[in-house]
Parts: C-alpha cells; structure tokens; sequence
C-alpha cells in the first residue's frame, strides 16, 4: 500500500526511465487507489483515471487482470472520464493528461494541454498554471512545452 506522497511520486516519476519502468508495481498503485477513499477523491479522480489509461496503453495484456482484480479502479476511472467527455473545456482535463505525461512522456499529453492552455476560462487557467509550475520544476516536460511551442508558431507563419 503506498502513502499519498508515494502515490503521487510513482506516478510522476514512472517515465522518468523509458526503458526501466517499474510495471510490478503497478498493482500496489491499483491497491492503493482500490483501498484508499482518498485516492478516489474528486480532486484525484481525473489524475488517477489518467495514469490507468496511461497503464493499460503500455500494458494492455494486463488490463484484463488488472480490471478484475481492482474493478471499483476501472470503473471509476472510466465513469470520470466519460462524465466530463461531456465538458471538454473542465479544468480538470488537464490533470488527466499530466498524469498521462508523466507515465508515458509523450510530447502529444504536453501538446493536449497547451490546445487547453489556449481555450481561456477555467480551464485555459488550470493548464496555464500546470504548464508554468510543472516546466519550472521538470526540464523535460520544459523542452516538450518549448518545443511544441515552437513548432505551433512555425505552423501559424508558414499558413
């Protein structure tokens, strides 16, 4: 069972190596999130629903066993994410693609929530504040951010 700074460590720092990443504790996750009320929080839902879709995109022959063995997990990570299918401009979008981001550090969850960033409100204002605060603390997702950026404004010149 992991502790909630243990929870949020494992999930922000499981991509940090590609090619060593700790699958066999994907369970103690699920446990965690299975057993914990906390972990189910409201403001936990979409960043917990973000790294089970994250897993199941790395591992989908596990998602099966996974799903039976932790089914209150995927049920309400994909009951989450199908509620706010209804409000793509939900601030809590955001969290669901850091958390993707930082299991799968694919540039495309940094690219999500920079088109977030830009649709304004509520929303525009929490992808702000995430890619300010993650990019000053992560040089990773920094370079992903300064790079899709760069690629955004070669795209509108060359239009």
């Amino acid at each position: 069972m992991m502790t909630a700074p243990q929870l949020n460590e494992f999930v922000t720092k499981y991509g940090d190596n590609r090619f060593d990443r700790p699958k066999q504790r994907i369970p103690e996750f699920l446990e965690t999130v299975d057993a914990c009320s906390w972990a189910r929080s409201p403001e936990k839902q979409m960043s917990v629903a973000g790294a089970v879709a994250a897993f199941i995109q790395l591992y989908p022959v596990d998602q099966g066993a996974w799903n039976r063995k932790y089914p209150l997990v995927f049920e309400m990570a994909f009951r989450v994410i199908r509620e706010h299918m209804t409000n793509p401009d939900h601030p809590a979008w955001t969290a669901l693609h850091l958390a993707r981001w930082f299991i799968l550090r694919d540039p495309l969850e940094v690219d999500q929530i920079l088109k977030l960033a830009a649709r304004g409100g509520a929303c525009g204002q929490a992808a702000t504040t995430v890619l300010e605060h993650v990019s000053a603390t992560n040089p990773e997702f920094a370079a992903a951010v300064k790079l899709l950026r760069a690629g955004s404004e070669l795209t509108v010149t060359l239009q």
